[in-house]
């Protein structure tokens, strides 16, 4: 069951934005009902503790700087483990909550979300802002590794 509630924005306006709230998380109202996490089976979640050495690895790892409260970032995620099922012997998919982990996100200036960085040995291949469609990821995806 959904309940709605209207927040106010901090902004001069002062007009109201409509939330869900499904099974205790955030939803944006008007977009299908799905648990609020972007959390794969096959991603690594990343944290504080490994995310230096996932991202200084030799084999190159897409990091998915999201939030739970992202719409993007929701639909993107099954998305993305598709492309780790297809692709996962070139590159790793990695998740890094970006309201769990300020620091890190504030380190690698990711300012919207769903932000996908690909790194490999330390050093950013390629950056992606915003959810696209699997093709034009798959093409960022390639683009960046050549």
């Amino acid at each position: 069951m959904l309940d709605t509630y209207i927040f106010r924005d901090r902004g001069k306006s002062g007009r109201g934005v409509e939330v869900a709230r499904w099974h205790g998380g955030p939803k944006v109202a008007g977009s299908n009902p799905v648990a609020p996490t972007t959390q794969t089976k096959m991603a690594i979640q990343l944290d504080d503790k490994n995310f230096d050495n996932e991202i200084n690895s030799e084999k190159p790892i897409l990091v998915d700087f999201w939030a739970a409260w992202c719409a993007p970032c929701r639909a993107i995620a099954p998305i993305l483990e598709e492309i780790e099922k297809e692709d996962g012997e070139k590159i790793r998919i990695g998740k890094l909550n970006v309201d769990e982990y300020p620091d890190i996100a504030s380190r690698f200036k990711i300012f919207s979300i769903p932000t996908l960085v690909i790194f490999k040995s330390g050093k950013e291949l390629g950056r992606m802002v915003g959810a696209a469609p699997k093709s034009k990821l798959k093409q960022f995806i390639e683009e960046s590794l050549k």
